[in-house]
């Protein structure tokens, strides 16, 4: 099968976002049967390093080269007032409106119409913008995978007040309408999760066209690294990781700073919580002046592997959001004890309370960390039943044959042009 993938980004460097290893994934696992063609914006501050070594390691990418790059994109009035306008006079999706691209849309018309591609596959929501174009020239679109972005948008609105609150909900309906018509433009669309396809169906009822498509995240599933601990001697670390520009991660470290960890300082007043990750607003920066808060920024692939395996435990304190959490999955290979919220694992699954310790309660949330911390064994144990969950539901092993199975029964049902 040869197929058209447009996403919108090159996915480098590998280790800073959840997407970016799920697609580098896909892709290595669907190029063993199927020819690939993937087209992405190049960015003019893109590391040419980084993706020389993507595309010796994985594949060759289509690059279309674009003037400019969210966040920069919409910093002149005359940009803000198209942005804006875009957005809540034509009701296109913010998330879409940074990603439309005359330059993109030119060079996917060369390759449509001078290729006669099986599936054309848009990966990203984020450019669903291109879907009309495509339909000029075939009906086999498949978008996704992708998580239950309206979903999402309705969650904000319970964390918003005031002018806030009504913003998050005029946005609610912008992505309803909108992407509830893409959705109706596609041939199938793949959801990384269960709980995707059951929020969506709900607003859409998608039936057959909705397909759950596992994707394994981790790339290099070993665990064995030699990586020098980034902690304070004697010291005893909990830790998040995850970007923190998405709402759902800023909203998960400030409840987890006001409402669990100064329970534990009061029964272990030298434990650390340490925030690691790019992209963090000036409020969760200014977390850092709390007692024993750290806020890293930005670290390198070396040092969030040295953060993980060196943490005592982790933690996924999420209230909201939609999707794959695939920092778990990663603190699952590394045989991490791991705390959650039942939010957090909304799309995960095989998880129960011996390879995770699992509450909505900030009192036992608190009390689970603290028993973790004072007991080696059970931080072990519980790491070590970690790692099996790991191997069992979201390896590679695990999880390519069920990926090949969802993309090779898309090229059966894929029948007219």
């Amino acid at each position: 099968m040869k197929i058209l993938l447009l996403h919108n980004k090159i996915p480098v460097p590998l280790s800073h976002a959840g997407i970016n290893k799920g697609i580098t994934n896909y892709i290595n696992v669907i190029k063993e049967q199927h020819n690939i063609d993937f087209l992405c914006p190049y960015y003019t501050n893109e590391d040419d390093e980084e993706i020389n070594k993507f595309e010796k390691d994985f594949i060759k990418v289509i690059k279309v080269r674009v003037n400019s790059c969210f966040p920069s994109k919409y910093d002149t009035l005359k940009s803000k007032i198209k942005y804006y306008g875009n957005t809540y006079l034509k009701n296109i999706p913010g998330i879409v409106n940074l990603y439309r691209f005359k330059e993109i849309e030119s060079k996917l018309k060369d390759l449509l119409a001078n290729n006669d591609y099986d599936l054309i596959q848009v990966y990203s929501l984020y450019m669903c913008s291109y879907v009309e174009s495509i339909q000029e020239y075939s009906k086999n679109i498949v978008l996704g995978p992708i998580d239950d972005e309206i979903e999402a948008s309705r969650l904000i609105i319970e964390y918003k007040t005031g002018k806030q609150k009504l913003t998050a909900k005029v946005n609610y309906n912008i992505n309803r309408n909108y992407f509830g018509k893409i959705y109706n433009q596609c041939r199938n669309v793949l959801f990384f999760s269960k709980k995707d396809i059951e929020t969506t169906n709900k607003e859409f009822n998608l039936g057959d066209k909705a397909k759950l498509c596992l994707i394994p995240h981790e790339l290099d599933e070993k665990m064995d690294y030699a990586a020098s601990n980034p902690y304070p001697s004697d010291s005893r670390s909990i830790l998040f990781v995850g970007s923190l520009s998405p709402f759902f991660n800023q909203d998960a470290v400030k409840y987890f700073v006001s409402e669990i960890f100064p329970k534990i300082l009061k029964e272990i007043p030298d434990s650390l919580f340490y925030i690691v990750g790019q992209g963090a607003p000036q409020e969760i920066i200014d977390l850092g002046k709390r007692k024993n808060v750290i806020v890293t920024g930005k670290v390198s692939d070396d040092e969030l592997k040295s953060y993980i395996i060196h943490a005592d435990v982790y933690v996924s304190p999420l209230r909201t959001g939609t999707g794959l959490k695939t920092k778990i999955i990663e603190a699952l290979k590394f045989g991490k004890a791991i705390v959650s919220t039942s939010h957090s694992l909304n799309a995960l699954w095989g998880f129960n309370d011996d390879n995770i310790r699992i509450t909505d309660d900030t009192t036992v949330f608190s009390k689970e960390i603290v028993t973790i911390l004072n007991n080696e064994n059970r931080k072990l144990q519980l790491g070590k039943n970690a790692r099996i969950l790991f191997e069992n539901e979201y390896s590679n092993k695990a999880l390519k044959p069920k990926l090949l199975e969802v993309i090779n029964g898309l090229n059966k049902s894929n029948n007219g042009k």
